[in-house]
């Protein structure tokens, strides 16, 4: 997730969000849940869009900071209520809570902690070839 904070540059960077993982889970944006780390790139509301080329490079080179420095409800003011969302979903920034900071004019990547679970439709698709090969081998060897 990349954000960025909006006129005035000293507003947060801040996101929420609720994410339906193939394994019926829900992936909500929480302090807890997501790591974050401030890009190198401009605020694209002063400079464009971001480049996804140094976008992936921070990514790819991150310190990542293990949680958010705030958060807030779901129908926190100004933001208000997103209609549809769980109230486990929070509004997430690194910023601080007020005022400039050193994040201004600039966006923040947030990377979640959760492990990827694969579908289980694939891991049994993924057994069944391994076993086949195992078959097809065994079945050589005997010759």
């Amino acid at each position: 997730m990349v954000a960025w904070d909006g006129p005035p540059t000293t507003s947060p960077q801040l996101w929420i969000g609720q994410f339906f993982l193939p394994d019926d889970s829900t992936l909500y944006s929480k302090p807890t849940d997501w790591f974050y780390t401030v890009g190198s790139g401009n605020n694209p509301l002063d400079n464009g869009d971001p480049v996804l080329g140094t976008i992936s490079r921070d990514f790819n080179l991150a310190s990542w900071t293990s949680i958010p420095q705030a958060s807030a409800p779901n129908g926190t003011g100004p933001w208000g209520s997103i209609p549809g969302f769980d109230p486990s979903a929070q509004f997430i920034w690194a910023d601080n809570l007020g005022g400039a900071s050193n994040f201004d004019n600039t966006y923040v990547i947030f990377r979640t902690k959760a492990a990827v679970v694969p579908i289980p439709g694939s891991v049994l698709l993924l057994g069944t070839g391994l076993l086949g090969l195992g078959l097809l081998g065994r079945r050589r060897q005997s010759r």
